[in-house]
């Protein structure tokens, strides 16, 4: 399904429109009401769901976001048991190549995990995850996510072309062999909430 800004969408239906002047103008009226309650629906996040795989530390899915849009919502959760080998440390990247770090860079901490747990992670259970949305977040059991800054160059959460997101969870620990995943066991979802502007 393709995605239009609002202008654009206005201005086909209104092109769409034969009748007389009046009943035009009411018309008009109508669909700038029904183009101002759908354009702000959130776009439906991806049906993503994927499982951890054999020997990899590393889970990266991907998220479309449409021509100008901006995001307004992140929350990454696990939607099945997730297992490791050893204790983890569990972090994040969210950026706009696989395992780039500009909208977001929790590669280093817990950020799957509360405070509570600290970096001894051997299960992340379904349910636990991530939110922009301090609220959210308590109730995943995991941390709130600041997103990167806009600078005078960069403007990470807006997109004026349409866009790939990378979402990665990254697991760590201090041996390198076990610094990874169990084999086909668990799985993380990301939703991505934007705004057409």
């Amino acid at each position: 399904m393709a995605h239009v800004s609002k202008l654009k969408l206005q201005e086909a239906l209104n092109k769409s429109i034969n009748a007389s002047a009046q009943h035009k103008k009411s018309l008009k009226a109508a669909y700038a009401d029904l183009v101002d309650s759908t354009a702000h629906k959130t776009i439906p996040h991806p049906d993503i769901s994927l499982l951890t795989t054999s020997g990899s530390g590393v889970v990266t899915m991907e998220v479309i976001q449409p021509a100008n849009s901006v995001i307004t919502e992140i929350m990454v959760l696990c939607t099945a048991d997730t297992s490791a080998p050893a204790a983890q440390q569990v972090g994040l990247r969210i950026g706009t190549t696989t395992g780039g770090q500009e909208i977001l860079d929790r590669s280093g901490d817990d950020a799957m995990t509360s405070a509570s747990f600290g970096n001894a992670i051997t299960v992340i259970k379904k349910g636990q995850g991530v939110s922009t949305h301090s609220k959210f977040a308590t109730q995943f059991s995991g941390s709130t996510l600041t997103l990167e800054p806009q600078t005078a160059t960069t403007t990470p959460l807006l997109a004026t072309a349409e866009r790939s997101i990378y979402v990665q969870v990254s697991a760590s620990a201090a041996s390198a062999v076990n610094g990874r995943f169990d084999t086909n066991t668990g799985a993380f979802k990301p939703i991505v909430h934007f705004e057409l502007l």
